[in-house]
């Protein structure tokens, strides 16, 4: 079900969106969903959305549930390889929309699940100021550990440097931070001073406090998963 059933449901409902501004028809807000998730998640192909239309019993302009899965997108600036999000008791902002933005008056997260592959861990690593040293930096999940390997310079030398560690909710229960365990330089396991810059430098590799600041929904990790090949986010 791709964007096309999101306009159906919209029209077919004949709701209201919580505005400060005049009350928009299904039309409008149709088109200004659409154009907002487009702009969000980057194209229409990409995902799919379900927003349940209101029953007489629910308040004007609230939505019971949305529903949104996307694959290979990006979620606060993160890339991911899919994404799950319920929200309950939904009302929009409709000058927001207007600007093709989501953004919540109101809404209960019920569900947030991300799958981040290696690939996409490793280009979120790239662009951190400690790799900018580092040849042929590789990732690797195994169960309940990431390795990164790669070379790193030491004098005239490329050795082979390996860094094992694990993931943990950080503070606040909104960033997933990387906890390093072990370097090895050449075979052999370094300082933990150096381990301690790495931690300053990495993190956290995701805060959730985007959601709430960009799109007032307030969530909480429940869970870090990490499998060979990908690692499961809960909230």
């Amino acid at each position: 079900m791709r964007c096309s059933t999101l306009l159906i449901v919209l029209l077919a409902a004949g709701v209201i969106v919580a505005s400060k501004s005049r009350a928009a028809t299904s039309e409008d807000v149709a088109a200004l969903v659409q154009a907002a998730l487009d702009k969000l998640l980057g194209g229409r192909d990409s995902y799919e959305a379900y927003l349940y239309p209101p029953s007489a019993n629910d308040p004007l302009g609230t939505y019971p549930k949305l529903d949104l899965s996307a694959t290979a997108t990006r979620f606060l600036d993160v890339p991911v390889a899919s994404l799950d999000l319920s929200v309950k008791a939904v009302q929009l902002d409709l000058s927001y929309l207007k600007r093709k933005e989501l953004r919540f008056v109101r809404g209960r997260v019920q569900n947030l699940e991300l799958v981040i592959s290696e690939k996409d861990l490793l280009s979120i690593l790239v662009t951190q100021k400690f790799a900018k040293k580092i040849k042929n930096l590789d990732v690797e999940f195994t169960k309940g550990s990431v390795k990164l390997t790669g070379r790193v310079p030491v004098g005239f030398l490329m050795p082979e440097a390996q860094l094992t560690g694990t993931l943990e909710v950080g503070a606040g229960g909104r960033e997933v931070n990387f906890v390093p365990a072990n370097l090895r330089v050449a075979g052999i396991s370094t300082g933990n001073g150096t381990l301690s810059k790495l931690t300053h430098s990495v993190n956290p590799l995701l805060d959730l406090e985007k959601l709430a600041q960009d799109y007032n929904l307030d969530v909480r990790i429940r869970s870090i998963d990490i499998r060979p090949g990908e690692l499961r986010i809960r909230g």
